[in-house]
């Protein structure tokens, strides 16, 4: 591709499950250790190892893995961190940026097209229809705390971010880096518009109370 300028990947603020319980989590790199068989390697190395095995031993050996770097159960976190430590490792070329975009848990659109325009119902969607058709009929039902923080971002606000961040990264840029570390954007909104579950579950409830689906099942009726 001889006219790439910027490269961007699109990753999750997921890559930062392991971090400390209430931490400020920055724009950065956060470091990712690997060691398989007690033995230290670099993120490609680690790839093409787990590539060359059979499922079931990759993860037998990923498994303790994931809890040593405080991932749990969250493989598709990991996979995203160590993603965003080939981008950065990556030679994608001479006169390449690297820009990243962790969006959290995007949900309806916020104005573009119109507010509240959805596709499908991935991601959060599908918690709250889940809740309309009577899946979760009250708080004790689900495995959330009541003060937990919320980080949902419309659509519409991460494509604009991903666009902007894109024209930012191109070497010619104020913010455009060459073959240096990747620059990365959170698109999240725990600082801007806290939103805490008790308040989401409040939220549902009024709503779904005024505007009952007809098939929903009789506990949210």
């Amino acid at each position: 591709m001889p006219h790439l300028r910027c490269f961007l990947h699109m990753s999750t603020f997921g890559t930062v499950f392991n971090q400390p319980w209430l931490s400020s989590v920055h724009e950065q790199l956060y470091p990712l250790p690997l060691n398989l068989n007690n033995q230290f390697m670099t993120h490609v190395e680690f790839v093409q190892q787990l590539m060359s095995m059979p499922s079931e031993t990759a993860d037998e050996l990923v498994r303790p893995m994931l809890e040593r770097l405080g991932f749990g159960y969250a493989a598709y976190a990991f996979g995203k961190s160590l993603t965003e430590q080939l981008v950065a490792a990556a030679d994608i070329g001479q006169g390449v940026s690297k820009v990243i975009v962790r969006p959290s848990m995007v949900t309806a659109t916020a104005g573009e097209p119109y507010p509240r325009y959805l596709t499908g119902y991935a991601g959060f969607i599908s918690y709250i229809m889940a809740y309309a058709v009577g899946l979760f009929p009250g708080h004790q039902s689900v495995a959330w705390s009541a003060d937990l923080l919320l980080d949902l971002i419309p659509c519409d606000v991460v494509a604009n971010l991903t666009l902007a961040a894109a024209a930012a990264g191109l070497p010619n840029s104020a913010a455009g880096l060459v073959d240096a570390q990747p620059v990365i954007y959170h698109a999240t909104s725990s600082h801007t518009r806290v939103l805490e579950m008790y308040r989401v579950y409040q939220f549902m409830s009024k709503f779904w109370r005024a505007n009952p689906l007809p098939y929903a099942l009789p506990d949210t009726r």
